[in-house]
């Protein structure tokens, strides 16, 4: 069970740094005008991301272990896991709140970094 909920993190960071990075690449191209615009936008966008960081691995304990095995029980008999579908249940739970949480977190300092660097633009 902790081999999945590790690989479930390590899952859940990868899938946020790829899209966080695709959500903050898409911003620059359609607001950033110069280039202290840019550099703003992409460092509160990582700033974003690692202040997320320690909510959504807390989070994706608690929510995501909880409902994650819940499904995973309630899906036992449809799916030939048996026994273990509760810890594969608690893997894919984790793993996506994981992932939602640090892409808002991300996109949400990038966003934030887009207002600011707006302030300082003639």
């Amino acid at each position: 069970m902790f081999v999945m909920v590790a690989l479930a993190y390590a899952g859940g960071i990868a899938a946020a740094v790829v899209l966080g990075r695709r959500v903050v690449v898409a911003l620059v191209r359609r607001r950033a005008a110069t280039g202290e615009h840019r550099r703003s936008i992409v460092r509160m966008g990582v700033a974003g991301g690692i202040v997320g960081l320690l909510p959504a691995l807390l989070l994706g304990t608690v929510i995501g272990a909880t409902l994650g095995s819940a499904y995973g029980v309630s899906k036992a008999g449809s799916v030939a896991l048996g026994g273990s579908a509760a810890i594969v249940g608690i893997g894919f739970g984790v793993f996506a709140v994981v992932a939602v949480i640090l892409c808002g977190s991300v996109a949400l300092g990038a966003w934030l970094g887009d207002r600011l660097g707006r302030g300082s633009e003639p």
